[in-house]
């Protein structure tokens, strides 16, 4: 990261460190990247569960990982919720709230 200081400032720096090493379980993610984005209760609610979700579909491996984020993994999990029997309404829900990790 430090071939980057020249091009980023020390600030950004701190930030993309925070996210990339600093989210060791789920409730860091969970504040980092869920808690205080100006939805609803029901919509937050809604959010996390989606996003705890597909965290444990990636057996807890943080989802901004270059191996987990993938649209094939994205897509397996949408596959994975349809088969589970949430209707296209739910899994579209769900896969909106990942708009939150990309």
């Amino acid at each position: 990261m430090n071939d980057l200081a020249p091009f980023i400032s020390n600030s950004k720096l701190a930030t993309i460190r925070r996210l990339t090493v600093g989210i060791t379980n789920w409730p860091d993610f969970e504040r980092e990247f869920l808690l205080g984005t100006g939805k609803s209760p029901n919509t937050t609610r809604s959010y996390l569960t989606a996003c705890r979700q597909y965290y444990d579909f990636c057996n807890g491996i943080h989802p901004a990982n270059v191996d987990i984020a993938t649209p094939e993994r994205i897509e397996s999990y949408y596959d994975s919720v349809i088969a589970s029997g949430c209707d296209i309404d739910t899994a579209a829900i769900r896969i909106r709230a990942l708009g939150y990790l990309y």
